[in-house]
């Protein structure tokens, strides 16, 4: 107990210092924290997808449309259950560079089959099959823009600007998985866009759809039937490209591939600046205590009680500045989230602190070695020679 009222004195006996060590400890492991945060988003689990759940497209290009004669020769492929189709709209919103929030346009009439991980109400999805120009929105986005059902909202397309959609609100949609319950997300009927597209850009871009999801059955025969599904299209002018949601998830990940290497070795580089920032604290402290040390030692203090002293401080100064880190990481990625909304995803996690206490386990003891090292093997006739 001496012991520990000891550590804590000495850690404070320049408070200046160590405040500004720990702090300077928390906003490192802040932003470690939000680093760490930000790359959970490029992981999910298997249990978040549609068993049996595959995507096909263009076999050259996710950017090239697939025909809608595709859809029907599909459901003629053994293992086939479901087939439907989507659109991809894009995300800008008017001229507001931070009011943009994702769109969709899906085949009304078979996609709630295929996509069972978005949950619709039957009066929604009814209201939704009914009304031409309906659209379904998430309730973050229903929250955010104040949009209520039945509300006229015009929206438009990112790859097609001269493409202006009127929709109306008809109800809500939600993603069963928690990570995207913050998700500003809109569906919009296919067959409107594909009219849009056709009185507006091309003709034959109304017969065309941006690609095709099905569900396979049994679900484990998904890779074969794809393969199956491939086969009827090759050596076509339109041949495509059909895999799982989890290996077309991949692909599109591998897309950021460079972005998430750098934040991953920007995490790890954050690792060293906390291990220098106290290692240089702690450096200071060893060459300010040579001579107490050998006072220490002439009272009677063994090497184990100087061992004790300069682990425990070093301990004590990254747990501080660790624990008001670990309260920061959340308010940090709210911020985070505020300066960056099309990152809503980012999620305060707590697998990130697993992360950071193994750290600053290993950081403290690394910064304790050179007092240790210094405390041991400074004489004590050494040591008094410094006294002034």
């Amino acid at each position: 107990m001496k012991l520990i009222k000891h550590i804590i004195k000495n850690a404070f006996r320049h408070k200046l210092r160590t405040i500004l060590t720990v702090l300077g400890l928390a906003l490192t492991i802040m932003a470690f924290g939000i680093v760490r945060d930000i790359l959970e988003v490029f992981n999910f689990s298997q249990d978040e997808l549609v068993p049996g759940h595959l995507i096909s497209r263009h076999k050259t290009s996710v950017m090239q449309f697939l025909p809608m004669s595709h859809l029907d020769k599909m459901r003629q492929v053994e293992g086939v259950k479901y087939v439907t189709y989507g659109h991809w709209l894009g995300v800008r919103y008017g001229d507001d560079p931070e009011g943009f929030f994702m769109r969709m346009a899906v085949d009304p009439d078979n996609f709630y089959k295929v996509r069972t991980d978005w949950l619709i109400s039957d009066e929604a999805l009814e209201a939704f099959r009914a009304q031409k120009n309906a659209a379904l929105i998430t309730p973050h986005l229903a929250l955010d823009k104040g949009w209520k059902t039945g509300q006229q909202v015009t929206i438009g397309a990112d790859f097609f600007e001269n493409i202006s959609l009127d929709v109306e609100v008809v109800g809500q949609m939600e993603f069963k998985s928690e990570r995207n319950a913050d998700l500003d997300f809109m569906i919009i009927r296919g067959d409107l866009f594909r009219q849009a597209l056709g009185a507006n850009v091309s003709e034959e871009l109304e017969h065309q759809v941006g690609w095709i999801e099905l569900i396979a059955d049994p679900p484990e025969d998904a890779a074969e039937i794809a393969l199956r599904v491939d086969s009827v299209f090759a050596n076509s002018d339109m041949e495509t490209r059909t895999e799982t949601v989890n290996a077309y998830a991949n692909a599109q990940i591998d897309r950021f591939r460079t972005i998430i290497t750098i934040l991953q070795v920007s995490s790890y580089l954050m690792i060293v600046v906390i291990l220098l920032v106290l290692l240089n604290t702690m450096s200071m402290v060893a060459r300010e205590r040579i001579s107490e040390n050998a006072v220490l030692k002439t009272i009677g203090f063994r090497t184990r009680h100087l061992v004790l002293l300069n682990f425990g401080e070093s301990m004590f100064v990254a747990l501080l500045g660790g624990i008001l880190g670990a309260f920061l990481i959340w308010p940090g990625v709210v911020l985070f989230k505020v300066v960056m909304p099309f990152l809503q995803q980012v999620e305060y996690k707590w697998i990130t602190l697993a992360y950071v206490a193994p750290a600053l386990m290993i950081i403290g003891i690394l910064a304790s070695i050179v007092p240790i090292y210094k405390a041991i093997r400074t004489t004590i006739v050494d040591g008094l020679r410094t006294l002034e």
